[in-house]
């Protein structure tokens, strides 16, 4: 067994050791768990020290033919587009587990739910067949559903059944997309993320732009993109605190990553719905930006902040250009980081105060300064401020956008502003004034919580300070992609 098949199956081994423990025995479930999201961790940095960054193409390749008539087979690969988010996967999984420690309803549905996920995520990451994607992609909605429909809030049922229909539409369009690509030949196991598609010219423009429209809405979904973002808020209100962090740190990082890896097989495509993509993009950072502003209540306005964010990963890869795709990736890594440590945060003070309501609290410094001192980082991650990881990618964000697109700086630059705006007063609500006598007896964050959130933060810090072993994980890949494309007869559109 290849190193990467260690990895994917761990998990999935885990899940059915997990079934075979007494659910009454919620000690061995724990630490059960625990022991194999730290044993996919320690495989994740394995693989990323074993990692050659200096090489663009596969690495650690596994090929098995399942069925050769229908081109299927299991193939596994990665690169530097996927080393990354496999990474950030291990980390956030295993971030989840530590912050649910003391969940004592259905702990082994529970905990059964995160591991399943986690097989369902490595498999999106690594696999290099479009069937086999398809099938990972599926694994990792279902468990989700059952996460927030399980232990969610009042609302769960609805929440559930809202994320799962809006999931299946986009399932559905994603797999009329595939089968539309099958009908030309175009499906090839070997050469899904690095090579073009030698066939590819044999499908029509107008069916090339379909086909990617499909995979638009099936990716665009989860990123999300406007209008198809109508389970994010419920979905983040009603859903527990790590399932929050599932949402906003790995799913949407699932449907970016699916755009990053077809928008290179359908070029010409691309090209020609460019400058409606940079269009959506920026007017999805606006509406967002502009919905979070109006926000009052914590929990709402971090989704509509984060559903912002997404729209600025949108642009950056729609720009076509290294700075823009090594943007899109670090703006992720950032995302996966930031918004997850925040809806932790958030989840530990509805805990304790039953309210997402941001003017119902006020000046949390003092009976809880632990907390506070990690939701002022991330939020000031979260506004971009230098030191954090949200402002590296925002400058490559930029960069691509001079590069393409000039006045999109204008409506970044907006963006900027009113979101600076909305979380510099959640920070003035929560820590200002005088403590209200409800809350002078809060309980600071427990050793569990304290934890997740500190490495969640430590590592957003980390990669602001230190981002260049993270980019380096990537550029190679870039710029093969980017030799791709420039092999093409179309030019990078540039728009006054």
């Amino acid at each position: 067994m290849g190193l990467l098949s260690l990895l994917l199956w761990t998990p999935a081994l885990g899940s059915a050791l997990l079934v075979l423990v007494p659910a009454h025995n919620i000690r061995l479930i724990r630490a059960l768990s625990c022991l194999v999201t730290l044993t996919t961790m320690a495989l994740s940095t394995w693989l990323t020290i074993d990692f050659n960054s200096h090489s663009g193409s596969l690495q650690f390749n596994e090929h098995l033919p399942l069925n050769p008539h229908l081109g299927s087979s299991y193939t596994l690969g990665i690169d530097g587009f996927s080393m990354p988010m496999v990474l950030l996967t291990s980390i956030l999984i295993l971030v989840a587990l530590i912050a649910s420690w003391h969940l004592t309803i259905a702990t082994k549905g529970y905990y059964l739910g995160f591991l399943v996920t986690e097989f369902g995520m490595f498999g999106v990451f690594l696999s290099q067949n479009w069937t086999l994607f398809y099938i990972f992609w599926e694994i990792t909605v279902i468990p989700i559903y059952f996460l927030i429909g399980r232990w969610g809030g009042q609302r769960r049922q609805a929440a559930s059944l809202n994320f799962v229909l809006y999931a299946l539409i986009g399932s559905a369009c994603m797999l009329v997309s595939l089968l539309a690509l099958s009908q030309y030949d175009l499906h090839s196991p070997e050469a899904f993320i690095t090579t073009l598609p030698e066939a590819i010219h044999s499908l029509p423009l107008t069916a090339q732009i379909l086909v990617l429209i499909g995979f638009l809405v099936g990716f665009g979904i989860f990123i999300p993109l406007f209008p198809l973002h109508g389970w994010l808020t419920m979905a983040h209100v009603e859903a527990p605190s790590s399932v929050s962090l599932l949402l906003s740190g790995l799913l949407v990082n699932m449907g970016a990553y699916g755009l990053l890896r077809i928008l290179p097989s359908l070029p010409d495509a691309t090209f020609a719905l460019q400058p409606y993509l940079l269009s959506l993009g920026a007017f999805s950072i606006l509406y967002s930006s502009l919905l979070a502003w109006r926000q009052h209540t914590m929990i709402a306005t971090l989704a509509y902040a984060s559903f912002s964010q997404m729209g600025m990963v949108l642009i950056s890869m729609s720009t076509l250009t290294e700075a823009g795709w090594s943007g899109a990736i670090f703006m992720m890594t950032a995302q996966g980081l930031i918004y997850p440590s925040l809806f932790l945060l958030t989840g530990s003070l509805f805990e304790r105060t039953q309210t997402f309501s941001i003017d119902q609290d006020s000046a949390l410094l003092s009976p809880m300064p632990r907390f506070s001192l990690l939701l002022i980082l991330s939020l000031f991650a979260a506004s971009g401020l230098p030191g954090g990881a949200a402002f590296i990618a925002t400058i490559y964000v930029f960069i691509s956008c001079f590069e393409t697109w000039p006045w999109l700086g204008l409506v970044l630059g907006m963006s900027i502003i009113i979101k600076a705006n909305y979380l510099l007063r959640i920070i003035s609500v929560l820590f200002t004034g005088s403590t209200k006598a409800p809350r002078q007896h809060l309980v600071d964050l427990r050793r569990n919580e304290l934890i997740a959130s500190g490495i969640l933060v430590s590592f957003m810090l980390g990669l602001g300070c230190l981002p260049s072993f993270w980019l380096s994980l990537s550029t190679a890949s870039i710029k093969l992609t980017q030799t791709h494309f420039a092999k093409l007869s179309q030019p990078i559109i540039h728009l006054p």
